[in-house]
C-alpha cells in the first residue's frame, strides 16, 4: 500500500492513482481550476478509497458553486 502526499495510506499500488491524488490536493488547495484530475485516480483504480472520497467531495464543492 503506497501513501499520498499528506502521508495517508492509499488502498492502491498503483502510482499513477496516487499522482492523480496528489495533483487534486494540489488544485484543491491552490483553488486550481484542474480539480477534475481526480477523476484520472478514479479511471486508474475505481476501488481506490481515498480517490474516491476525494471524488465525492470535489462533486460535493462542484453543487455549492452552481
Amino acid at each position: 500500500m503506497l501513501t499520498n502526499s499528506q502521508a495517508l495510506a492509499v488502498t492502491t499500488d498503483l502510482s499513477e492513482a496516487v499522482n492523480a491524488i496528489n495533483k487534486f490536493f494540489e488544485q484543491l488547495l491552490s483553488v486550481g481550476n484542474n480539480a477534475q484530475v481526480i477523476l484520472k485516480a478514479i479511471e486508474t483504480d475505481p476501488d481506490c478509497a481515498l480517490a474516491n472520497a476525494h471524488a465525492a467531495t470535489f462533486y460535493l464543492f462542484s453543487l455549492v458553486n452552481l
